[in-house]
């Protein structure tokens, strides 16, 4: 079994920094803690395996969110030794990553009696520190406006530990809206590092099937197994200009549309815009989707702040040999003009005191339930009156 003080000793950071104490951080012992040792109090996310639970340590201030490690393989069969070797990973990355802007994993807990709804006797749970919002929660609810200042701050916050892990060598491969974390603080925090990855110099293959398709970069799409911390500039990219266009600039539905997207906004690639791009797997596959040329568009689409523009522009590069790093973007003229990028507890507060993706889609959902139900209605009433005879139309005897 995978124990707190196990994964401690293995804290010392890549770069041989020592790992900095958490302010708050449940008792440790030599084997995991039974979920037991928390007041399940809501669900506050739901993934792949199952809810994201909000959860309290009974009498302190310790309040945590509990995320279920998937003990099955896609096919529903049990992992080898009932624990799957991506977990394995993820918890291995986060004990050694230590950054003010990354999602702080306090412990690793079991279920000894089935005491978390919708799960069972056995599983486990990774403890993570509780932020009170995500970054897809904030964007999309009626109840927050995000301001300049907000995107430019919380944009510095994600570029420094991306900056960060990359310097240690690891790659997160998927960072979008929802798994970037914010505490009511103002502090931002990269979370979900389910599909995080080290690399090495020397290390020439990697899984293509990671990244959300709508911030997957046009070389993943294309089936390299050849790529490095570039895959995650381009969903930085991604990112960036959603926030500032206050809406998804790339919602493929499946993969060829996806490229079509990117090559109407990146324009086609050319020799001269990404040379490499023919001896990618897929590209005769995809071949034809870049036989009609379309000209680079995002600085005549976007007509928000100028330096933003730039930002993005730099950041969506085809090539990913040419693409911004996380340390470059953080030197981009963005960042040092107005608004200027503030403390995050300078920033102003929202009016509510939470908000996740989980909640809000609940809410559209209920919404738009609302608003089907009250459409049909109005159908139902306009068949009701087209179906009534008129008082023109109705005989003598009808009318007495």
């Amino acid at each position: 079994m995978i124990g707190f003080r196990t994964l401690e000793a293995e804290g010392d950071t890549a770069n041989g920094d020592k790992p900095r104490p958490p302010s708050k951080k449940p008792k440790a012992n030599h084997w995991a803690r039974d979920v037991s040792a928390y007041d399940i109090l809501e669900p506050i996310g739901e993934g792949t395996y199952g809810k994201v639970w909000k959860a309290k340590e009974p009498g302190c201030d310790i309040v945590v969110a509990l995320k279920m490690i998937k003990a099955t393989d896609k096919e529903g069969n049990s992992c080898d030794g009932g624990f799957p070797i991506t977990s394995i990973r993820e918890i291995r990355i986060l004990r050694t990553l230590t950054h003010d802007n990354i999602v702080e994993l306090l412990e690793v807990v079991t279920d000894s009696h089935g005491k978390v709804e919708d799960g069972k006797q056995g599983d486990v749970y990774m403890a993570f520190e509780y932020l009170e919002y995500d970054l897809w929660a904030l964007a999309n609810s009626s109840q927050v406006k995000l301001t300049a200042t907000h995107i430019k701050t919380y944009m510095k916050q994600m570029l420094d530990a991306i900056a960060y892990m990359h310097t240690n060598k690891v790659m997160h491969r998927d960072l979008k809206l929802a798994n970037m974390l914010i505490g009511a603080d103002g502090i931002l925090k990269v979370g979900d590092w389910g599909l995080a990855r080290s690399f090495h110099d020397n290390q020439t293959k990697h899984t293509p099937t990671v990244i959300t398709l709508w911030y997957r970069p046009p070389e993943v799409l294309l089936r390299t197994t050849r790529y490095g911390p570039a895959v995650d500039m381009w969903s930085v990219g991604c990112i960036l200009a959603e926030l500032l266009y206050e809406s998804p600039i790339l919602p493929g539905t499946h993969e060829k549309e996806q490229l079509n997207l990117i090559y109407s906004l990146c324009g086609t690639p050319t020799d001269e815009s990404w040379p490499d791009r023919t001896e990618l797997p897929d590209w005769s596959l995809y071949a034809n989707a870049a036989e009609e040329h379309k000209p680079r568009s995002i600085q005549s689409k976007f007509r928000f702040d100028r330096l933003g523009v730039d930002l993005v522009d730099k950041l969506l590069t085809l090539d990913p040999s040419k693409r911004l790093s996380a340390a470059e973007a953080l030197d981009h003229p963005y960042f040092w003009h107005d608004p200027r990028v503030v403390q995050p507890s300078e920033l102003s507060k929202f009016a509510i005191h939470s908000c996740h993706e989980f909640e809000v889609k609940k809410v559209k959902e209920k919404e738009r339930l609302r608003r089907k139900e009250a459409e049909a209605k109005v159908q139902e009433v306009r068949a009701a009156a087209a179906n009534r005879p008129s008082e023109a139309d109705a005989k003598p005897s009808d009318r007495w």
